[in-house]
This record gives structure tokens, sequence and C-alpha cells, in this order.
């Protein structure tokens, strides 16, 4: 298992992801700071962070259409997973991400 430095925040989120996975995971706090223990690699427990912050944001700015990242809109199958998910056709691609999108 490895061992995450997380924004305490985003841990609703990142459990969600988790279990909707079928992957444990484990939070703990030392010193204040907050870790999430999990068995994804950095690169995998990456982009769930980013998957999450996006949820974060669409629930905090009431949004009806999903925000995604740029891993997301570039794969065909999981963009028109997210898009039925909201029954919507229509999403936000946050312009960090856009300059990403050109790599894929």
């Amino acid at each position: 298992m490895n061992k995450f430095k997380v924004n305490e925040a985003l841990i609703p989120y990142l459990k969600k992801l988790h279990d909707r996975k079928g992957i444990t995971c484990q939070v703990l706090y030392d010193n204040g700071t907050c870790y999430m223990r999990t068995p994804l690699s950095g690169n995998a427990f990456h982009r769930q962070v980013k998957v999450a912050r996006c949820q974060k944001k669409e629930k905090e700015e009431g949004l009806l259409v999903p925000i995604l990242t740029a891993e997301t809109a570039a794969d065909e199958r999981k963009k028109k997973r997210v898009l039925l998910k909201y029954g919507t056709r229509t999403y936000i691609l946050p312009e960090q991400e856009y300059k990403k999108i050109s790599n894929y």
C-alpha cells in the first residue's frame, strides 16, 4: 500500500472513486496532515485526485454538466459514460486541461 499526502476536502470524493472501483483505502492523520493509504500507483492516484477536484468543483458551483480532465475528454468511452451519467452532451474542460488535450 502506498501513502499519499492529500487535501482533506478531497477525501469524500476520493473514497467514492475508490469504492466505485472496489479498491480499499485508508485515511490517516499525522500531526494535522491528512494522508491516504491505497494500493494505487502514484500516477493512478494522481489521476483520481484530478477527477476528485473536478467533482468537488462541480458540486461547489452547482453545475449540471460535468467538468472533465484531459484524459477523460480524450477517451471516447470514458467521456460517453460520464456524459450518460449526467444526461447531457455538454461538458466543461478547464483551461489547464484544454492545453494538455493536444497531447492525446
